[in-house]
């Protein structure tokens, strides 16, 4: 393929009654520069890889590769290796887009000069849409420290690398590490590399579905205790970087203790442990959490709760639930 202005790489396992819809979201884009569409089959055991092949052989804009099982990141990566745009966007295989995802990620891209572009996402099971509590955000241009607060600690937008627009040379110093959990460990480094950062809420062009079998939708096992790793990378940047932020590092594994207690199945010894690792952070750092005016009332009150038992957390949960504050696997 010849350089083109963004390479969509869509990383394909196991997905054949999802892939049609997604592939078709990207093909019916109302954008009117180049782009190339990069699928690349993660040794799947189903017919994935045939329905890629389909499309590949029927569509200039698509290009299907293969290679042998590696997980998310080694999909990724290999995606990259021929990708030719300019610029890149990661879509889950599962997931689909709207019309004009490329079309408005560009037009925020363009107006605001910006590296990369940060949107927010629709949240969906197979059925419906999830409801959002989070507020609608401003489109802006920010720095690299800037976006790591609303990405990190605000969580604004997610660190998710679906949804977003990202410079090739950006992606290209920082491959995703092998493992769980890949996003969190990887966007601060995108954001590091640049202070042309744009904050937009486009959450209606990314349908992110979330689905039994997924990684957060699943069994503990100790692949999923590589989430405290990347927490323990993430807390010695913010320490380098921005040490100003060292008494809210514990908002980043109270984070990681949430998605494990919300979305992994566990035991109840499991449970407890997962949150015993929360409380000694939070309990030392809960004062300074409290008296940040930027932080949210939502990230505060899950800060008091971690500070308590588990006992607590299941019963306030279930509260919660009731009053359909919050729904199903979602914080």
């Amino acid at each position: 393929m010849n350089k083109c202005e963004v390479s969509i790489i869509v990383p394909i396992y196991n997905v054949e009654q999802y892939l049609v819809k997604c592939i078709e979201s990207l093909l019916n884009q109302n954008f009117n520069k180049a782009y190339e569409i990069i699928l690349v089959d993660d040794g799947s055991t189903d017919k994935s890889g045939d329905i890629a092949d389909k499309y590949d052989r029927e569509n200039e804009l698509i290009k299907t590769i293969h290679k042998e099982n590696g997980g998310l990141s080694s999909a990724r990566n290999y995606g990259m290796q021929f990708a030719t745009g300019l610029f890149v966007t990661f879509v889950d295989s599962d997931d689909y887009v709207s019309e004009s995802y490329l079309k408005d990620m560009f037009k925020v891209k363009d107006k605001l000069d910006a590296d990369i572009v940060l949107t927010k996402i629709c949240l969906m099971t197979e059925e419906e849409s999830i409801k959002n509590h989070k507020e609608v955000i401003k489109t802006e241009l920010v720095d690299g420290k800037e976006a790591f607060w609303e990405v990190y600690f605000q969580k604004k937008v997610s660190w998710s690398a679906c949804a977003k627009l990202m410079k090739k040379e950006i992606l290209d110093k920082h491959p995703f590490p092998l493992g769980y959990y890949e996003d969190s460990a990887s966007m601060y480094l995108f954001l590091s590399e640049t202070d042309k950062i744009a904050l937009t809420d486009l959450r209606n062009n990314y349908h992110y579905i979330r689905r039994g079998g997924s990684i957060t939708a699943s069994k503990l096992s100790t692949k999923h205790m590589r989430i405290f790793e990347v927490c323990d990378e993430i807390s010695k940047h913010i320490d380098t970087c921005c040490p100003e932020w060292s008494g809210l590092t514990a908002l980043i594994y109270q984070n990681a203790v949430l998605q494990l207690l919300t979305r992994i199945d566990m035991n109840k010894e499991e449970y407890n442990s997962i949150f015993d690792k929360a409380v000694t952070i939070s309990r030392n750092n809960l004062l300074e959490i409290l008296k940040e005016k930027r932080i949210g009332w939502s990230t505060k009150y899950y800060a008091v709760v971690l500070c308590t038992n588990p006992a607590v957390f299941r019963l306030q949960r279930t509260f919660m639930l009731k009053l359909n504050l919050i729904k199903g696997n979602w914080v």
